[in-house]
């Protein structure tokens, strides 16, 4: 028989799964984890921190209609660490450690340090031998004194400086296989589709402006001069030259006069933009 995959997950990883957030997160090995789970081939842990964590409101749709359900339907399957002293007392020092990246500096919130303290207490002091920690926390998070929360993803990198003491601490955080839930096998049953973008259609710039009463100007018999090039005229032997050769007065009297209309008149005055 395998031996069975050991796995402790931050109660993030129970907020993605039960509010069914596709937009946020993928799902897809989360649900292949809890499947491999009812099929008795992974064990997953985590801290009863959780029940407080992950709040009624966050259930949307799905089999579980709250935490408490969840775990009844998984019995043997998802294990609770209770919270003792020995957890919380780890927590306070993981806590207290003075974490800072090239001047930078950061606080582990108190539920991250209880989940890590939890996961500790499993391995030294149960003897479990967990092959990952999942959690999607990358330090995105604002923690209560308004700055950027202690990324457990990453949190090697949050270090520097320390002593040989609070490194022997740190290194118990930094000896856990933290990790995105995603399956390394992944199954088809389970792969999500990735969710439709609408993307706004795009708009048509106007017309060039000038173009079109340059246009306007030639179909009704005008003169481009805004071009510098004067328009053939019907009637002279479509030359240039001709165009500066006004018609004779009988032609004048059929036209009915040769001054352009107003309107005319502004448009070949007005250079173009």
């Amino acid at each position: 028989m395998a031996a069975k995959t050991h796995l402790f997950w931050d109660s993030c990883v129970f907020y993605a799964y039960f509010s069914n957030n596709t937009a946020a997160y993928d799902l897809s090995g989360i649900e292949q984890y809890i499947e491999e789970a009812k099929n008795g081939a992974v064990v997953i842990h985590t801290c009863s921190v959780s029940l407080a964590e992950v709040v009624p409101s966050a259930f949307v749709g799905g089999s579980h209609g709250s935490f408490q359900d969840f775990l009844k339907d998984f019995r043997g399957t998802v294990r609770l660490v209770d919270l003792n002293p020995n957890v919380m007392l780890m927590a306070g020092r993981l806590k207290d450690l003075p974490y800072r990246k090239t001047g930078g500096t950061r606080m582990l919130g108190t539920g991250d340090a209880v989940m890590l303290a939890a996961c500790i207490h499993l391995v030294e002091n149960y003897g479990v031998a967990v092959d990952a920690f999942h959690t999607c926390d990358a330090g995105k998070k604002r923690g209560l004194d308004g700055g950027r929360g202690m990324p457990l993803l990453g949190y090697e990198e949050w270090c520097e400086g320390f002593d040989a003491t609070q490194m022997a601490l740190a290194q118990k955080v930094i000896d856990l296989k933290r990790c995105n839930p995603v399956h390394p096998t992944p199954s088809l049953l389970h792969v999500r589709e990735a969710p439709v973008v609408q993307v706004p259609a795009l708009l048509t710039p106007p017309p060039d402006q000038s173009a079109k009463e340059d246009a306007d100007i030639v179909e009704e018999g005008g003169t481009a001069a805004d071009e510098g090039t004067p328009a053939p005229v019907p009637g002279n032997g479509g030359s240039p030259d001709a165009a500066s050769h006004p018609p004779e007065d009988g032609a004048k009297a059929a036209a009915g006069n040769d001054v352009p209309p107003p309107v005319e008149a502004e448009r070949a005055a007005v250079p173009p933009p």
